[in-house]
């Protein structure tokens, strides 16, 4: 039912001619049975009506068979290309704190298998519309050919059809237990690749990991799924049972006792045995439906508004932002609080009092831990404060003014991610004003621009880092944010970036923070900002910052 509402709301006209025209080829089916079976015990009777009709339902079933299913996969794939947009934009949409606490994992396994999930559930659905069609126009039949024999048949298909509800509870437990455990999976696909030298270079870390960990996980994700599958199945096939019984019933008890004519004899006879297939079929479609359900279930677990109308981004009212300010930027007895899973804790930033002016080089310093990128983080409307305010030139950043706030800074984090095209530019002579900063940064002899894109990004991981500062650049916003920066540097580019990039952005006016533990460059800043346990310390004297730093 879930994903029947699901496709519903997303295009309804399709969807309901999609199901009109399934069943007409259902019914154009059942239609073939009712003529055939006319015909074998009345052959007198045929005649040039009798073939007309019989031509007609086959090309009723077939022109019909055909729509339905082309209209219900351009659909499904409509539906699905607009299932990954919306999730792809709610993601960017949703607090990063949110994403941070559900992890890269889930929200990958959510794009990936979930959606492959929900796209086969939607791709079964014309077969299974076409097929209910059939076993409905054949439960019509068989009520047409005697009311009673069909009341009998259909007491049957209720007790099979209620002892099913059972088996399905428990074959759904187990399906939605396999789905966390496909999490779990994820997340040890990526160690996999992310942590491929670190396993290679520990031969016990890689023996305990692929035998212990990803073992476990993989094993308990099948055991999962094969017992959801083989609820699922022992329900299906009890069903199929059901019917046999019956067609046993119809040939060998029932004459004994009621006199029933030939026709209706045989043609409920033929009936249960022409509809197991699209019995089959349904049966073997549930499972399938299930796993999607599951999906669903397990996107909206993840707080993702799939039927929001204002999912997309392009849709949005583009609002001018602010790109500079006259007097700086202040927070305002902020706090900020998050659960910090290692040590089972809470930790609590602030309050924080802070201000920073244009042309300003402000150093943030203290040791692992001690919430300085949480900081830099709320600076730039990454996290809101659960507590203060953030003032721009004086007036308060109110709630929907964030998307617009965030697009003062430019900022590159330890964790930054590296794209291969240039985007977000557009009305500049783009490739030549690339190339003049690339040649800045000493990466010509690497890196080349073309039409926007990057020839290649496959560099160390310093060089990958500097290719960051060219977005920086480009982007030329009037805060900029650097999280140790020059740590993957070596010492002559390190040098270049404390004494020459940082010395030219606060020329030109712009506030730049430095998150840093290289001492022998403080000197270049204006000021200094100490975190320590989630509290500052604001100097400008570098032998109080040196006192601290030994603390």
């Amino acid at each position: 039912m879930e994903l029947i509402k699901f496709v519903f709301s997303s295009a309804k006209r399709s969807f309901v001619l999609a199901v009109l025209f399934g069943v007409g080829a259902g019914l154009s089916k059942v239609g073939l049975l009712a003529v055939t079976n006319h015909a074998l015990h009345n052959q007198s009777e045929i005649n040039m009506l009798t073939g007309g009709l019989f031509a007609l339902m086959v090309i009723m079933m077939v022109g019909m068979r055909v729509k339905s299913f082309v209209l219900l996969t351009k659909l499904s794939q409509r539906t699905i290309a607009s299932l990954r947009m919306k999730l792809c934009q709610e993601i960017l949409k949703a607090p990063l704190a949110d994403l941070e606490r559900l992890g890269a994992s889930k929200l990958s396994a959510t794009l990936s298998a979930d959606i492959a999930s929900v796209s086969a559930g939607i791709m079964r659905m014309p077969g299974l519309f076409i097929q209910s069609a059939v076993v409905l126009g054949c439960l019509i039949y068989m009520l047409w050919l005697s009311w009673w024999l069909f009341l009998c048949a259909v007491a049957l298909i209720v007790t099979g059809v209620m002892s099913y509800r059972v088996p399905k509870r428990k074959g759904m437990k187990f399906l939605t237990q396999a789905r966390w455990h496909e999490d779990q999976l994820y997340k040890y696909f990526r160690s996999v690749t992310e942590g491929t030298k670190e396993l290679k270079l520990h031969r016990h870390r890689q023996r305990e990991f692929v035998n212990g960990s990803l073992k476990s996980a993989n094993k308990a994700f099948s055991e999962m799924t094969i017992k959801g599958t083989k609820y699922y199945s022992f329900a299906s096939s009890f069903g199929l049972t059901m019917f046999f019984i019956v067609i046993g019933a119809i040939i060998f008890i029932l004459p004994q006792y009621v006199d029933i004519s030939s026709e209706a004899l045989v043609g409920y006879v033929i009936t249960f045995l022409f509809i197991q297939g699209p019995i089959e079929g349904i049966m073997a479609t549930i499972p399938e439906l299930a796993k999607t359900s599951v999906s669903l279930k397990k996107i909206e677990t993840l707080g993702l508004n799939l039927n929001s109308s204002s999912g997309s981004i392009e849709n949005h009212q583009v609002i001018s932002s602010p790109s500079t300010y006259d007097k700086g930027i202040e927070l305002k007895n902020v706090k900020h609080s998050y659960y910090r899973e290692l040590e089972d804790n809470h930790f609590e930033l602030g309050p924080i009092n802070l201000s920073f002016k244009p042309g300003e080089l402000v150093f943030l310093i203290g040791g692992n831990g001690s919430g300085k990128t949480t900081l830099a983080k709320l600076l730039l409307g990454l996290y809101k404060p659960s507590q203060g305010e953030v003032l721009v030139d004086g007036k308060l950043i109110q709630e929907h003014d964030y998307d617009n706030y965030r697009q003062l800074f430019s900022a590159v984090f330890v964790d930054f991610y590296l794209f291969d095209e240039l985007l977000g530019f557009k009305g500049i002579d783009l490739d030549k004003q690339a190339q003049t900063y690339i040649d800045k940064l000493q990466l010509s002899h690497k890196v080349k621009v073309e039409n926007g894109r990057l020839s290649t990004t496959n560099l160390s991981q310093g060089q990958r880092k500097r290719l960051t500062l060219l977005a920086a650049y480009l982007e030329d916003r009037q805060f900029y944010v650097f999280d140790e920066w020059a740590a993957d540097q070596d010492p002559e580019f390190k040098r270049f970036f404390y004494r020459e990039i940082l010395s030219d952005l606060k020329e030109r006016g712009k506030t730049v923070l430095v998150i840093s533990h290289d001492e022998q460059y403080f000197d270049v800043a204006d000021r200094y900002i100490k975190m320590d346990f989630g509290q500052v310390t604001v100097t400008d004297n570098m032998s109080e910052l040196h006192t601290a730093e030994t603390q």
